[in-house]
């Protein structure tokens, strides 16, 4: 479908279903081009051809438009589900093991169609995105999408590689695809539906336009299936189904009205997190400006992925920075207590340097973390093996495995990897400009108590003493709605092609723009002249409802900050420079 199609679509449907309120809640949790037809399409449309097409193809909606996305399914279904996803979602992944079960129950009424949500928060999920579509255009999208989400901790861009390998596409193709980000336009363009449909977080779905939030239960959504296929069958003639429906859903179960989203944590908040007990490494407790204590589980991919940052920081800071080790294993990784105690036991025979060696090797080795898996570990590290075996099988070390845990819950530590850095809470494997930014913060406070006659070795004990000692979340509204213009440059992430200008250049329009702003020129005709964000002009800017912790820190502080048809100054993040406007 041609780009200005698309988008003139992407705007009727905002007309369609404005009055339709459509956001669901999914939060980040540990334990939140024309492509060629796929496999599964082509057999679909084989079937419909051996049943002597006795049903006409369903044609596409102005609303939810399907045109040249992933299906499976037959392509004259009577229910089209639409499946907003994302796949470094904890939540979709969850979904996508529930939604064979709808394709077994409605074999020939229901077709599923994919479409591309990645959120900002989840790093490696846009170009899981475009790799995905690199595979849909060689024809193995689903098989490629079952890989995804069943590696979903394993999403670097080597891991795509391995994957196309292993389904045996075309890597010469397939390099170059995501080497030129081929396929950017099309996650971008799923991504601009969205927005216009309301949703807001992953996984959402729509059954012929009507919205089921979240990864319910299958039961749930094949209740809602069977009421709109029921309605579908009244219809008449049949081609207008889906086109009919969309631009008229039914409205929601009672049970996807949208509920009050989760509190967010505060990230200004102290917490006074003691550090007995715990093993650490870097700077000696005498020199050490800031104390890191990372919650962690050594068969958690995200940890495994903060292990490299924490290396940095420790070698950028080697004399200012401390960190803490406190374990918080998840209840899916079935391994992570067998892991946990061999690190204490190491740590019992060698003290925190053994800790931490152990620790190198879990994390470098995390899909091999059986029993015998760790001995060999236990034997290349030189402790005593028998002692190893019985730690592991009597779970010598457990009691001090459940306290730290204990802390974790105290805390509200839901997900890992959870850090506090002077007791100031980081949550994820975020990048390291973020955690620099964090412990640069913690180095004024920090150098401040010391000019007052504080000794090093009680700073930490004098900024934490008088922090909480329970989670701490944010005061004020959860979620505003807002709009943005966006002007980016080359170094820009994710700066579409044909933008040029320097970092410089970009400033400058966007302090142009400013300008006629405060002279009182329209905000909507700001957006559709200076916006690079593919989409914008068409909708205004408009984000619609924005959560808090749903967006990159710089722009959620502005974002939260405004008062109502207040505009923000020029707010500069990963993506460029933006002026963000609060509409409600």
């Amino acid at each position: 479908m041609a780009r200005g199609i698309v988008d003139a679509v992407v705007t009727r449907a905002l007309c369609a279903l404005w009055a339709v309120a459509l956001i669901s809640c999914a939060s980040w949790r540990e334990p939140p081009d024309e492509a060629e037809a796929t496999t599964s399409t082509t057999t679909a449309v084989a079937s419909a051809a051996s049943s002597g097409g006795a049903r006409p193809a369903i044609p596409d909606s102005a609303s939810i438009p399907v045109a040249g996305s992933p299906s499976r399914g037959r392509e004259n279904a009577l229910v089209t589900l639409v499946v907003f996803s994302d796949f470094e979602c904890p939540y979709c992944q969850q979904l996508a093991r529930s939604l064979a079960s709808v394709a077994d129950r409605f074999p020939e009424d229901v077709r599923i169609v994919f479409k591309h949500t990645p959120l900002s928060r989840h790093p490696h999920a846009r170009l899981a995105a475009e790799a995905a579509m690199a595979a849909h255009a060689q024809g193995k999208f689903w098989e490629y999408h079952d890989v995804l989400f069943e590696q979903q901790e394993r999403l670097e861009r080597a891991d795509l590689e391995r994957y196309a390998e292993q389904l045996q596409l075309d890597m010469a193709r397939f390099r170059a695809d995501l080497d030129a980000h081929t396929h950017r336009a099309t996650v971008d363009r799923d991504v601009a539906l969205s927005r216009v449909l309301g949703v807001s977080s992953t996984p959402s779905m729509f059954a012929n336009g009507t919205i089921i939030r979240g990864a319910k239960p299958i039961d749930h959504i094949q209740r809602v299936i069977g009421r709109v296929l029921s309605h579908a069958r009244t219809i008449t003639p049949r081609e207008r189904v889906y086109a009919e429906m969309t631009a008229h859903p039914q409205p929601p179960d009672p049970q996807d009205m949208p509920e009050p989203p989760d509190p967010e944590f505060d990230r200004d908040a102290v917490h006074a997190i003691g550090l007995n007990g715990a093993p650490a490494r870097g700077a000696a407790a005498t020199t050490a400006l800031v104390t890191m204590v990372v919650f962690s589980d050594f068969e958690c991919g995200y940890c495994a992925r903060l292990e490299p940052t924490l290396a940095e920081l420790l070698r950028r800071h080697r004399n200012e920075l401390r960190i803490l080790f406190r374990h918080a294993p998840g209840s899916r990784h079935t391994h992570a207590i067998d892991a946990a105690n061999f690190a204490e036991e190491a740590r019992a025979q060698r003290g925190d340097v053994g800790f931490f060696a152990a620790n190198d090797v879990l994390f470098a080795h995390q899909d091999e973390l059986d029993r015998n898996d760790l001995l060999e570990y236990a034997r290349e590290l030189r402790l005593d093996l028998s002692r190893v075996n019985l730690a592991i099988a009597q779970q010598t070390h457990r009691p001090a495995i459940d306290r730290d845990t204990q802390l974790a819950r105290q805390f509200g530590v839901d997900g890992t990897p959870t850090t506090f850095i002077n007791g100031r809470r980081v949550l994820g494997a975020r990048p390291i400009e973020e955690f620099e930014a964090a412990i640069q913060r913690a180095l004024t406070d920090a150098r401040a108590q010391v000019q007052q006659g504080v000794a090093i070795t009680d700073v930490y004990e004098r900024l934490t003493s008088s922090g909480s000692t329970r989670p701490v979340f944010r005061q004020g509204p959860a979620q505003v709605r807002v709009a943005h213009f966006l002007v980016m440059h080359v170094g820009s992430s994710r700066v579409p092609e044909g933008v040029t200008r320097t970092r410089e250049q970009a400033l400058a329009r966007a302090q142009r723009a400013v300008a006629e702003l405060r002279g009182g020129r329209p905000f909507v005709d700001i957006v559709r002249e200076y916006s690079d964000e593919p989409g914008a002009g068409e909708r205004g800017g408009d984000l619609g409802q924005v959560r808090r912790g749903m967006m990159v820190g710089a722009f959620e502080e502005a974002a939260f900050g405004l008062q109502v048809n207040e505009t923000s100054g020029i707010v500069e993040t990963e993506f460029g420079f933006h002026v963000i406007r609060r509409s409600e």
